[in-house]
């Protein structure tokens, strides 16, 4: 599915530069959860830009996705390693009712 820039996709800013432990107490134990390598050759949302900005001199980077999926609303955040810990660098949130992915 092809996002643009007028769908209903939001951050929750109030998300980033969170530790692990943090957004779990935040938001609860996710639905799914993924760590996987990114190089410029996968494709996440296409909304998603932030992780490939952090790329820049690198051949790839270790990101770990968080998802939450209720009936409405739906979260994915992203983290990668700083100092041994995990940390939130971006994040989505939409309506189940508006947008399907």
């Amino acid at each position: 599915m092809i996002i643009s820039c007028k769908s209903q996709v939001k951050q929750d800013t109030f998300l980033n530069d969170l530790n692990y432990e943090q957004i779990i107490i935040k938001k609860g134990k996710p639905s799914s959860e993924n760590t996987f390598s990114l190089n410029k050759n996968k494709k996440l949302y296409e909304y998603q830009s932030t992780l490939y900005d952090l790329l820049k001199g690198k051949k790839s980077i270790e990101v770990r996705e968080l998802k939450w999926v209720n009936k409405d609303i739906s979260t994915v955040v992203w983290l990668v390693k700083k100092d041994d810990n995990w940390v939130s660098v971006d994040n989505i949130v939409w309506n189940n009712k508006k947008i399907k992915m």
